[in-house]
């Protein structure tokens, strides 16, 4: 009886060390795909004033042939300018995108020293910059075609109010 629990443990234990080689071939193996970035750099603009806080947010846009799954962001400068950011790399992979812009005037404001938070002094509370539409994919009219060969810069986008 001894004899025959030898074969089948060697058997299991055989299995259980193939299980475990491969799964460190395939844990420890990196698969680096490389996507190309195109520096995607510019302003925003609402009646011709730049937005001076917020966020830029270029979503692909599928129906228009971006599968990409990027969404490359950038953020508002003073001057209404941006940079955009993707995968940890300067720029955005080349494709259609729906643009989003999310800004408005929040202040950080050091929290009360009392239990009770004062009021807001009239004007403080946060207003929006840009018109909502602007903040959600399906609504936004800004429509970007991110091209190789484009100067970076170019990327003005002028909001209506």
């Amino acid at each position: 009886m001894r004899q025959l629990c030898m074969p089948s443990l060697r058997f299991a234990l055989s299995g259980v060390v193939a299980y475990v080689a491969i799964g460190m071939i395939l844990g420890c193996s990196e698969v680096e795909i490389i996507i190309q970035h195109v520096p995607v750099r510019g302003k925003v603009q609402v009646d011709g004033q730049p937005v001076p806080s917020g966020t830029v947010s270029f979503r692909p846009d599928a129906e228009r042939g971006n599968q990409s799954m990027e969404q490359p962001a950038g953020m508002l400068q003073e001057d209404g300018r941006y940079k955009l950011f993707s995968a940890n790399q300067e720029g955005a992979p080349p494709g259609w995108y729906r643009v989003l812009i999310i800004a408005d005037n929040f202040r950080v404001v050091d929290p009360p020293t009392s239990p009770v938070w004062p009021e807001f002094p009239e004007g403080y509370l946060p207003k929006a910059l840009v018109n909502q539409r602007y903040l959600y994919f399906h609504q936004t009219d800004l429509l970007v075609e991110v091209k190789e060969n484009q100067d970076p810069d170019e990327y003005v986008l002028r909001l209506n109010p």
